[in-house]
């Protein structure tokens, strides 16, 4: 096996934390709880090297409780309601979208796949998954010089948005067949048994990482039968 830039954590342990990450956040009923449990994910990112997105889900964080806090209880409003479940909606969501900043910032498609073979995921799922996450980023790079060249050209007002989904448009579906074409030329329909030039290994900051959110894991579940 060869290293090739082993990420700060296994794709395996990762994947575990996500799954684990969903049941704190729709179990839990503590606000100690949900702090604790942010926390323990923003000192994580921090160590992965995610410095500015772990402040930028601190400050989202913050915010959303300013929210909920000051804004929500002052006003009374059936349109409001529907602002209230979106805004909850997204606190609930926050660990699970700090852990898909480490999956995307930090682990390589070939860490991604290896780790979903490994767990015996079906190739059904697979496929489309290691292409979806190769197409975000070809398309964020696409729109990048989309909006460089209208800068060039100095196009402004309303042209912006035809000038910019036309061309987005086009390259999404030439992407989709590029993406979809290297797959299977790289053999990902197969039905044998792949191999990999990748060595995946779990280090001490996985086996903490995993304790640490099965321990607010449980902590959920004890809240959420009121036994906390």
């Amino acid at each position: 096996m060869i290293r090739l830039n082993t990420p700060p954590l296994d794709a395996r342990s990762t994947l575990s934390i996500l799954l684990l990450a969903n049941i704190v956040a729709f179990t839990q009923q503590l606000i100690w709880v949900e702090v604790g449990f942010l926390f323990s994910l923003f000192v994580l990112l921090v160590i992965c090297g995610c410095k500015k997105q772990a402040i930028k889900w601190g400050i989202v964080f913050s915010v959303i409780v300013i929210i909920e806090h000051t804004i929500f209880p002052n006003i009374d409003n059936e349109i409001i309601t529907y602002f209230t479940v979106s805004v909850i909606y997204l606190r609930k969501m926050l660990p699970c979208l700090m852990i898909g900043t480490i999956i995307i910032k930090k682990i390589k498609m070939q860490y991604l796949i290896l780790a979903l073979r490994k767990f015996r995921f079906p190739q059904a799922i697979i496929i489309p998954l290691s292409v979806t996450i190769r197409y975000i980023p070809s398309i964020r790079e696409e729109y990048h010089n989309i909006r460089n060249a209208m800068r060039l050209r100095n196009i402004r007002g309303l042209k912006r948005i035809e000038y910019t989904i036309v061309p987005i448009m086009i390259s999404a579906t030439n992407t989709s067949d590029e993406l979809s074409a290297a797959a299977v030329t790289r053999g990902i329909e197969n039905p044998c048994v792949k191999t990999s030039i990748v060595n995946m290994e779990f280090k001490l900051l996985d086996y903490i990482s995993i304790i640490v959110t099965v321990c607010f894991a449980i902590l959920a579940i004890l809240s959420r039968g009121g036994m906390i």
